[in-house]
This record gives C-alpha cells, sequence and structure tokens, in this order.
C-alpha cells in the first residue's frame, strides 16, 4: 500500500473552492489502494473531515486571521512554525509528499522533510508563472513579496523528485531551472458531478459574469472601466462579479462602484460553490475575464464546459492550454488594459447568439490522476 503525505498549512474558509481538485485526487489514488494522511489546521480538519470521511488527519492548532495583503505573510509563517514539529511524527513514514500547490508557505514544509527522511519522494503541482511587478497593476509592494516568494519557492522545488504541470509554458519554464518535469495533461479538470441539473429558478441573469479573486491584477477595476464605456449605449447592462478578497479590496471596488453610480449594474455576489457557478454561467450572456496572469484557471474552463463565450486579455498561457477555443471562436483576447476595445467588441456582439459544442467530458480530471499516480508508482517500487 503507497502511502501519502498532504500537507495543507493555509486552507481558509473563504478558498475552500481551491481544494476540489485536490479532493477529486485524493479519491482517485484511494481507489488505487493509496493510504492518504494529512496535515492541517484543526479549521482545515473540519473540512477535510466532513469531505473525506475516514481519513487520517494530523493537526496543528491554527485558525486563519489575516485581514488585509499587509498580514498574510505573517500567517503563513505562522502556520509553517505550527507545523514543524510535525517533521519527527511523520519521518520514515510515507512514501510520497505531496505539494498541490508551488506556492513557498506550501513547499516549505516537504523541503525541510526531504532532508531529513532521505527516502520519502516529493512531487509538487505547479499552475503559474507569477509575472514580474512590473507587469500587472496593484501595489509595488504587494506585487513586490508574491514574486520574490515565487523566486525563492522556484529555488526550494529544484529539491522535489518531479513537479506536475499542464502546460507547455511551464513544461519549458520549470526545465530551463534544470528541475524534472511531468506534463501530465493538456488542461486541467472541474467537479463534473457539481456540474449538473437544472438552473436554479434563484438563479439571477447577467449580461456579463467575472469569477476571481477580487483584486487588481484579476482586473477588477478594468471591468469598471469596461462597465463605464458600455454603459453610455445600453443604461441596463449588467455585470455579475463572482469572487471574494480581502475587505479593504472589496471596500475599495463598492466606492468606484458607488462612484460611477453603477449600483444597478455591477453586482457583487461573493464566494459561490461549483453548482451556483454553473447556474450563473449558463444564466448569464457570455464570461468577461480581464486577468493579467493566469495559469489554466477553473473559471475559464467553466465557461468553455458551459458552452460560453469568454473574453479575456491576451495571455501567452492562453494560446498554449487554449488554442482549439480560441481557433473555435469561443475565447476572444485583446491586449491588456485595452479596455475600450473589449467595450466596443461587447456593444458589437450585442443580441447576436453563440453556439459552441463542449462536452462535460472534455473536463474530466481522469487522465491527471492516473498520470500523477504513474509518476508516484515508478518512484515507489
Amino acid at each position: 500500500m503507497m502511502k501519502v503525505l498532504i500537507c495543507d498549512p493555509d486552507y481558509a474558509p473563504i478558498a475552500a473552492f481551491i481544494r476540489t481538485s485536490l479532493l477529486i485526487k485524493i479519491r482517485g489514488w484511494q481507489k488505487n489502494g493509496a493510504k492518504i494522511t494529512l496535515i492541517c489546521s484543526s479549521e482545515a480538519k473540519e473540512f477535510y473531515r466532513k469531505m473525506l470521511p475516514g481519513i487520517e488527519i494530523f493537526t496543528f492548532p491554527f485558525k486563519w486571521e489575516s485581514k488585509t495583503r499587509w498580514t498574510v505573510a505573517l500567517e503563513f509563517l505562522r502556520a509553517n512554525f505550527l507545523m514543524l514539529p510535525y517533521i519527527y511524527k511523520v519521518n520514515g513514514k510515507f512514501d510520497i509528499i505531496y505539494s498541490f500547490s508551488s506556492t513557498l508557505e506550501i513547499v516549505f514544509f516537504p523541503f525541510i522533510l526531504t532532508f531529513i527522511d532521505r527516502k520519502v519522494k516529493w512531487f509538487a503541482v505547479v499552475d503559474n508563472i507569477v509575472p514580474k511587478p512590473v507587469d500587472r497593476p496593484g501595489n509595488i509592494i504587494l506585487k513586490t513579496l508574491p514574486y520574490l516568494a515565487f523566486l525563492i519557492a522556484n529555488i526550494i522545488l529544484k529539491k522535489a523528485d518531479g513537479i506536475f504541470v499542464v502546460t507547455k509554458i511551464l513544461k519549458d519554464y520549470y526545465e530551463k531551472k534544470g528541475i524534472k518535469v511531468i506534463k501530465t495533461g493538456s488542461g486541467n479538470g472541474l467537479d463534473l458531478e457539481s456540474l449538473k441539473g437544472d438552473i436554479s429558478p434563484k438563479t439571477p441573469k447577467f449580461n456579463a459574469l467575472f469569477g476571481g479573486r477580487i483584486h487588481p491584477a484579476k482586473g477588477i477595476f478594468d471591468l469598471v472601466e469596461i462597465i463605464k464605456e458600455i454603459v453610455k449605449y445600453n443604461k441596463d447592462y449588467t455585470l455579475g462579479i463572482m469572487g471574494d478578497g480581502e475587505e479593504y479590496m472589496k471596500d475599495k471596488l463598492k466606492k468606484e462602484i458607488k462612484l460611477n453610480h453603477f449600483s444597478k449594474n455591477i453586482f457583487l455576489l461573493g464566494h459561490k460553490n461549483t453548482k451556483e457557478r454553473w447556474d450563473l454561467y449558463r444564466n448569464s450572456d457570455f464570461f468577461l475575464f480581464p486577468s493579467y496572469a493566469e495559469g489554466c484557471p477553473q473559471v475559464v474552463l467553466e465557461a468553455f464546459a458551459a458552452n460560453k463565450l469568454v473574453i479575456a486579455y491576451d495571455l501567452p498561457e492562453y494560446r498554449d492550454a487554449f488554442k482549439k477555443y480560441i481557433k473555435c471562436g469561443e475565447l476572444v483576447t485583446f491586449r491588456k488594459g485595452n479596455t475600450a476595445k473589449i467595450a466596443k467588441y461587447i456593444l458589437s456582439i450585442r443580441g447576436k447568439r453563440t453556439h459552441f459544442h463542449n462536452k462535460l467530458s472534455d473536463f474530466s480530471w481522469e487522465t491527471i490522476v492516473n498520470n500523477e499516480w504513474k509518476a508516484f508508482s515508478q518512484e515507489v517500487k
């Protein structure tokens, strides 16, 4: 029986949906006979107990308290400090340690463990490349901190036995750094079990829908500029914004909405679970996602699965992972920051119907789950 350890030091209820892919993978590995153990906070334990009954969990006393981006780094440090004593409890007891993300707070514990436990094999998932601070909007210090953490994490990842990616851009980037890269698929999957059923009658209808973190790098203030142009010609145009973020950033967005008198045009919907998002996609005309940097974003995949047009900024990752959607016209891209041209395009397609024919089966996690398991099996003999 293969024994797999997963550590999750930065769980917060607001980010629980990010663990959906991890849950799908764990269930897949369990079907292959793996014994999965988690190290997580006492707050995360409640989530994992509900989603994975009977799984073994080591817990450390931690509850997410950060309210702003200024204190988030301190919370990451505090969580890892509280988790470190478990190094000695898990030493020599596992075949694989798995990092479901490559962020610094996720890879630090496995990195330390590999120095103590010479037999354990470490694999990590890498989803994106953090752009340089000058390449995306927002506070320069708040952009620099995650970029520095990204650079440090890249150094740490050299100790990994392999990293999993789904795009050629990531494969080429990390192979140049001398890291063993395993391409497990051509794109991420979705929680297909939740993408079923009729649209709830309570689901509001919007012209455009956005989904993502409330942050300048996701283009949330670009959304305001786009709507500003559209309402000059259509005062009833509506945009729904799914997602959450730090309170100060949400307050800033609310002020922009109020300042521009968009209370009847832009609606903040907060965090939505997978079924709620699925209904909102299907009840909206198209998906508007002016993010400045992405890997293979789940929200865009969900929009494709709902057969919706996606309007976004032109990112090299999209040209890599989403070629077929660009080719068939389901993904339309524009130069970063060109909100006026996006607004003009949206007005030009008003009243036009789009027809796409994607199948839910196209968005399964099965290939990735199997390929990651294959990599584990090759290392553990």
